[in-house]
């Protein structure tokens, strides 16, 4: 037992140095890359950073990861030559201002709700996945998008609409 005592106390220091870094303001996923692509993980790293990169235009390519709060509007103040788009921020209400990605090619979006009527805009759409904590009806416009390879959603099937080239998924299949 008293063998055990110097373990304990380098257990127990380690412990309280850990829980007293996760309470300081330190996110330890916020890191943001922005060569070639863009890659945003946590709140604090989007909300610090997210002025100067809108403000120069996102890149090509954009993965942000559980950056938004419970409701968000990601309206950035000029239109982005972003293709390649993902969002993935589970317990979000998320409107976005598709109206500045005119140049979307690919989306992946995992979220509660989202204004996916306002995707009418982006008629470059080819590589789609969308999936709703809430699910709605897939608006009509994806059947018809003229690039269409594959859309993978778990919203609900318009039934006066048909393609094959949407899956639908239910909620517990992966992207």
């Amino acid at each position: 037992m008293i063998y055990l005592l110097p373990t304990i106390f380098v257990v127990i220091t380690v412990i309280i140095y850990k829980y007293s870094k996760s309470k300081t303001q330190e996110d330890p996923y916020a890191t943001i890359y922005l060569k070639n692509s863009l890659t945003v993980k946590g709140v604090k790293s989007f909300f610090e950073k997210h002025e100067i990169v809108l403000k120069n235009g996102l890149p090509n390519t954009v993965k942000i990861y559980n950056c938004f709060p419970s409701e968000y509007f990601f309206n950035p103040p000029n239109k982005m030559k972003t293709k390649n788009l993902t969002i993935i921020s589970a317990y979000t209400n998320l409107r976005v201002n598709w109206e500045k990605f005119e140049n979307l090619q690919s989306i992946t979006i995992f979220t509660n709700t989202l204004n996916i009527e306002d995707l009418v805009v982006c008629k470059n759409l080819s590589k789609i996945k969308i999936k709703l904590i809430k699910p709605v009806e897939l608006p009509s416009f994806f059947y018809d998008l003229p690039n269409l390879e594959y859309i993978r959603t778990n919203m609900l099937k318009n039934e006066n609409k048909e393609n094959s080239k949407i899956t639908y998924i239910n909620m517990y299949n992966f992207l």
